[in-house]
């Protein structure tokens, strides 16, 4: 069902509102008068308004995707892609290095641990010598 330009003007819809939706947020906003806006009232309203609002927004987040109105959609689920969890490491891919050294810089700003001990222990041998 899609409302009319007469039934949105009828019902004082906003423009910003007046979307693909709209036939939805009519009965919710009649529900919210009649129950005095109440916010735990009208919930069956409001979940099917913010259900189209959602599917028009995945609907129009695929550029790939022809976008399907709520009156040309199916009840069929959204489909996903997989997502790669495996860490870089562990991808065998010839483009990606498993490693890489750090930079000289990066080595002057933050040299390693075991040289910072090396370091502290010279000290300690100097500081004891004399």
């Amino acid at each position: 069902m899609v409302a009319t330009q007469k039934d949105m003007q009828d019902a004082k819809i906003d423009l910003a509102h007046r979307d693909f939706c709209a036939h939805l947020l009519i009965p919710l906003n009649e529900c919210r008068k009649a129950e005095y806006y109440i916010p735990w009232k009208c919930g069956h309203e409001r979940h099917a308004y913010e259900k189209c609002q959602y599917k028009e927004c995945v609907a129009g987040a695929a550029p790939d995707r022809p976008i399907e109105r709520p009156s040309e959609r199916t009840n069929q689920s959204l489909t996903t892609t997989a997502i790669d969890r495996t860490p870089r490491r562990h991808r065998a891919s010839s483009d990606v290095p498993a490693f890489t050294f750090p930079s000289p810089r990066f080595l002057l700003a933050f040299p390693p641990r075991r040289y910072m001990m090396r370091v502290a222990q010279q000290k300690a041998a100097k500081g004891a010598a004399h």
